[in-house]
């Protein structure tokens, strides 16, 4: 056992193989035409897992939910398209998930991590730079120093002490989703005269083990007005342990939290030229679920262009929020995916001695 964890200690760092990561292409390039200088908002759910629409424990309980939030979002004049991906991850470590689409490469165990962030292979952040946007990742998790961040190049790094919240702590990472989405939302969105904006939000709320939630609420100014502790919900408490059905159940409310707040950022803030993209990091952990399900997880686009949603239909993504049962591939393929439905096809040089430029 010794001598097995030695070798695999080596593998792992002096005698590791880092040749994969050069051997991946390139992101494509992107004028981004498509997307009209709109911004794009990129919300990874965390745990949301493709069961919620394929094991009925789950998908019985909210499909009330998805068909109301497809009904009021269309009313708003919203489109919307779905599709499912594999993750390159199960029940944890999301910045694996993070890190695939991001730079548009499989990363499959914190080695290939390790060896990403130690490269200087472009990501999505820097394609959308090229094209003149800023670019802001809005990180509630992260209570200490992130140098590895330093990688991506995003222009601002939102974590939990630069989002300045003084409320009651829900779960183990403290603050409510929607407060982080709203207080980037006034603060970079809303400004006028602004460049257009990539913003990636990795949620909290919805990790394990589900509760406390805090509550949902309508008028999103109120998410930054004071409050005390005594409007926590007094149904659960950190301390308390859940399994089984228990456990479901509080999954199932920390989906619909993630719906509430997806659906009243669309209908009451969200700039109306921008392509917001909501997926799942991976499936929940296994006692919920199972252990013995595909890595999949669903993946919603929106936007108020018909024209836009439609170029994301001819690419496999299906009308609505309900993913169809083709995997587009892993989640790796995601970013080339959409830099590639972005791109407008350019002009080719003319000929040499006159004539039109040959498309």
């Amino acid at each position: 056992m010794a001598a097995e964890q030695f070798r695999l200690a080596l593998g792992a760092t002096v005698l590791r193989n880092r040749s994969w990561l050069a051997a991946q292409p390139p992101l494509p390039e992107s004028n981004l035409r498509r997307l009209g200088r709109g911004d794009l908002l990129v919300l990874f759910f965390e745990s949301y897992g493709a069961l919620i629409f394929d094991d009925p424990r789950f998908a019985v309980p909210l499909a009330g939910e998805f068909a109301a939030l497809e009904r009021s979002l269309a009313a708003a004049g919203w489109n919307s398209a779905s599709a499912r991906v594999e993750s390159s991850t199960f029940g944890g470590l999301s910045w694996l998930a993070h890190s695939s689409l991001l730079s548009g490469v499989r990363v499959a165990d914190p080695g290939d991590y390790r060896d990403l962030l130690a490269s200087d292979r472009d990501t999505l952040v820097g394609r959308f730079a090229a094209a003149g946007y800023r670019s802001v990742a809005v990180m509630p998790g992260l209570k200490y120093p992130w140098p590895e961040g330093e990688f991506y190049r995003f222009d601002r790094i939102y974590d939990a002490g630069r989002l300045h919240y003084a409320g009651p702590a829900y779960g183990w990472w403290a603050i409510p989703d929607q407060y982080s989405l709203y207080r980037v939302h006034r603060t970079e969105v809303a400004p006028a005269g602004r460049p257009p904006l990539l913003v990636f939000f990795p949620t909290i709320n919805s990790h394990i083990p589900f509760a406390p939630l805090p509550p949902y609420r309508p008028n999103w100014a109120e998410v930054e007005a004071a409050v005390t502790s005594d409007t926590v919900p007094a149904a659960m408490a950190l301390s308390d342990r859940l399994n089984g059905g228990e456990l479901a159940a509080a999954y199932v409310e920390s989906v619909r939290y993630n719906l509430a707040v997806l659906g009243g950022y669309l209908r009451q803030h969200a700039p109306k030229d921008a392509l917001l993209l909501a997926l799942g990091d991976h499936q929940p952990p296994a006692v919920v679920g199972g252990r013995d399900i595909p890595w999949q997880v669903p993946v919603h686009l929106f936007s108020r262009n018909a024209e836009l949603i439609a170029a994301f239909l001819a690419v496999g993504f299906e009308p609505g929020l309900r993913p169809g049962a083709t995997v587009l591939g892993g989640v790796e393929t995601l970013g080339p995916l959409l830099l590639k439905t972005l791109d407008v096809d350019r002009p080719t040089p003319a000929p040499a001695g006159g004539g039109p430029p040959v498309r």
